[in-house]
């Protein structure tokens, strides 16, 4: 299994991309950003790439994020502990690049790994998501981002 359609939140094309690409029994992040190709699968340009990750702005945003922007990393790794040391000082200037780019003046930075069954997410490839809400002001309400389950109570 690449994909997890259980976690096909947000709109029915994003669902019909999950299930096109369960079809297609790929990886749709080494098929989309592992080979310098133009992406098949993933509707959004490539705004940053490097020798060991590409940044492109997510499919689906949480809802009330001005600014999504998903990074990838270019080999198949299931879990972080499976990046050299020379990915993870790349992913910092990743996310310095993509954050003067886009003008973000904060951001939170989530990193989904492992079985999708406990992460929510839709893709079994590690990724991350850089996620910028708006300023904290009277009437706004917290952003809530998907990131796993809550054990019933």
């Amino acid at each position: 299994m690449q994909v997890n359609t259980a976690h096909a939140v947000g709109s029915p094309e994003y669902l019909e991309m999950l299930e096109r690409i369960e079809r297609d029994k790929v990886c749709p992040f080494c098929v989309d950003f592992c080979q310098d190709k133009p992406p098949t699968y993933h509707p959004n340009q490539i705004l940053l790439g490097t020798k060991w990750w590409v940044a492109t702005p997510s499919v689906r945003k949480y809802k009330g994020a001005v600014k999504q922007f998903l990074f990838v990393p270019k080999t198949h790794v299931l879990e972080p502990w499976q990046l050299p040391e020379e990915a993870w000082a790349n992913l910092q200037f990743v996310i310095r690049e993509v954050t003067k780019m886009e003008n973000m003046p904060a951001a939170a930075f989530l990193m989904r790994f492992g079985d999708t069954d406990y992460t929510g997410a839709s893709v079994v490839h590690l990724h991350a998501n850089l996620i910028m809400g708006v300023s904290r002001e009277e009437g706004t309400e917290p952003l809530l981002a998907y990131i796993g389950y809550q054990k019933p109570e």
